[in-house]
């Protein structure tokens, strides 16, 4: 009897130790895609050197290409408040993204902010789990002046 107590203790702590195993794995592969979600976003807006119409079509067919879920699975329905005065919201929501974009003026030039959500996509913990993975692009010189 003194060998089946122990050897069910050693196998809850080898399934606990699964568990966490399986959910580091999770997580960086989560975070990993939106990493390179938020990447890919910011060299759009770097490419086009502005965040009007044709960025946003572009920014949604590379997401969706990219296979990146959509806004229909998130929890995130609004951008956070901007910190900065002079930083204000582009884009309050996605139609089918969660992404948010902010425009930063400088005396430099413009510089956009990007946060995009993570998820884990882990059946019973995907609506609960989401963190913002932030990024900004380099600044946009105004070369026109």
């Amino acid at each position: 009897m003194r060998d089946a107590i122990g050897h069910t203790f050693l196998y809850n702590i080898v399934i606990v130790f699964v568990f966490i195993i399986a959910f580091v794995l999770v997580g960086s592969l989560s975070y990993s895609k939106a990493f390179k979600a938020k990447n890919e976003i910011i060299s759009i807006i770097e490419k086009h050197r502005e965040y009007d119409a044709e960025t946003i079509a572009e920014i949604d067919a590379t997401l969706k290409d990219s296979g990146y879920r959509s806004r229909v699975v998130f929890r995130h329905n609004t951008c956070p408040a901007p910190k900065e005065g002079s930083s204000k919201v582009l884009l309050e929501e996605s139609v089918s993204y969660p992404y948010c974009v902010y425009e930063n003026v400088t005396e430099r030039g413009v510089y956009y902010s990007v946060i995009i959500y993570m998820r884990f996509e882990v059946p019973l913990l995907s609506g609960l789990l989401e963190f913002p993975v932030k990024g900004d692009t380099r600044t946009i010189y105004d070369l026109d002046v």
